[in-house]
């Protein structure tokens, strides 16, 4: 059987993006006083 490598990478590539989204989000609000 074959694994989509690419799938896997894309999928890890999104998830990378939504917790660095999500620190930046942090980030802000800590920043808000």
């Amino acid at each position: 059987r074959r694994t989509p490598l690419t799938l896997l990478s894309s999928s890890c590539f999104l998830l990378n993006r939504r917790q660095r989204l999500r620190l930046a989000a942090q980030q802000q609000l800590r920043r808000a006083p």
